[in-house]
């Protein structure tokens, strides 16, 4: 998996939002007029809900986008392959390089680092095989980001 694929994950919910240049400040009052981080991220994931499914290139797309709780879920998809045709070592490697490259940029966003940090919101990617075939999952929370 590329890293242009990766990033791709996390820039949806940046590039989706109206509020990704907000400063640390702003996004703390955007949260405390809109009810709490719960209703900053069903906002967030309705906007993306309008562009999906998003094609990302070739081989990966991002079908849903849904809130539970203090939780946002990307769910993702590769397009042209089956879970049989993807090898164990491609698997882990795919996964590595998606968490690192993700919690990086997550937790280093204005708008995602005080929403984890200050309120306890959790980001939950998910990618799935062209029949919908659970591949892996992983979250970036608070913990995730004291190590960056």
């Amino acid at each position: 998996m590329s890293v242009k694929k990766t990033i791709f994950f996390i820039l949806l919910l940046t590039q989706v939002n109206a509020y990704a240049n907000m400063s640390p400040e702003r996004v703390r009052k955007y949260v405390a007029s809109s009810g709490g981080v719960e209703n900053v991220l069903k906002n967030m994931a309705n906007e993306a809900a309008n562009n999906l499914p998003q094609k990302i290139d070739s081989e990966t797309e991002t079908f849903a986008v849904t809130v539970f709780s203090n939780q946002i879920n990307f769910n993702n998809r590769l397009v042209n392959l089956n879970k049989s045709d993807i090898s164990d070592s491609l698997m882990v490697s795919a996964k590595k390089t998606m968490i690192q490259s993700n919690t990086k940029f997550v937790c280093s966003s204005p708008v995602s680092k005080v929403l984890i940090n200050e309120y306890g919101a959790v980001y939950s990617y998910s990618l799935y095989s062209k029949s919908n075939e659970y591949l892996f999952q992983y979250q970036i929370s608070k913990n995730e980001c004291k190590h960056t």
